[in-house]
C-alpha cells in the first residue's frame, strides 16, 4: 500500500494525463459521468471559451475518502493530507496561468484553502449595488498566487439541490468582465 504523499511512477504523466482527459471528455458521453458538476462545468467552459474543453479541473484534496474528505476524515487524517500535498494546488495555479478559478468547495472547506492561501480574505460578491450574496453562498477569494478573479461558491450538486443552479450564469457574466 502507497502512502500518503507517495507518487506513483509515470514515464510521461502529462501524455498519460492528456489520454485520459481526452476518453473522458467531462463526463459529456458517458450518462453516469454526467452529473451536475460536469453539467456546470461545461457551461462555464462553454461561457468563458471559444475553444470547448478549454477549461483544466483539479480537487483541492488529491484523494476521495467515500466521497468526502471533510465528512469521512478525522481532523488529524486530513491535516495529514493537506501537510502531504501543501503546495501542489498553489503549483498547479502557478503553472497553469488561470484567467479565472472557481473553487466549488461550499465554506465548509475555507479551513483547508486557508492552508493553502494562509493570507486568504473572502470577501462579499455584490448582487446589485446594493445588495450581496451571502458570504457563504458566494465570494471573492482575494490570495497571493490567485487571479483577481477568483470566487468560492458551493459545488454544483448543491446549487442544483438548493435550486440556486442560476448562480453559474451570474459567475459567468462576472468572469467574462
Amino acid at each position: 500500500m502507497r502512502e500518503i504523499g507517495e507518487s506513483i511512477p509515470e514515464p510521461n504523466g502529462v501524455h498519460a494525463m492528456w489520454d485520459i482527459y481526452q476518453w473522458y471528455s467531462l463526463g459529456r458521453h458517458n450518462p453516469k459521468m454526467n452529473s451536475a458538476f460536469w453539467r456546470g462545468f461545461r457551461f462555464l467552459d462553454a461561457a468563458l471559451n471559444p475553444t470547448a474543453d478549454s477549461a483544466l479541473w483539479t480537487n483541492l484534496f488529491k484523494v476521495n475518502v467515500n466521497g468526502s474528505v471533510m465528512e469521512n476524515c478525522l481532523q488529524a487524517d486530513r491535516a495529514r493530507l493537506q501537510k502531504a500535498q501543501q503546495g501542489l494546488l498553489r503549483h498547479e495555479i502557478d503553472v497553469l496561468q488561470p484567467d479565472v478559478v472557481f473553487f466549488f468547495t461550499g465554506p465548509r472547506y475555507d479551513s483547508a484553502l486557508r492552508t493553502e492561501f494562509s493570507e486568504a480574505d473572502f470577501l462579499p460578491f455584490k448582487k446589485t449595488r446594493t445588495s450581496r450574496f451571502p458570504l457563504s453562498t458566494l465570494a471573492l477569494l482575494r490570495a497571493p498566487g490567485l487571479p483577481a478573479r477568483t470566487v468560492r461558491t458551493y459545488h454544483p450538486e448543491y446549487l442544483q439541490r438548493s435550486r440556486q443552479l442560476d448562480l453559474l450564469s451570474v459567475l459567468a457574466v462576472w468572469a467574462k468582465s
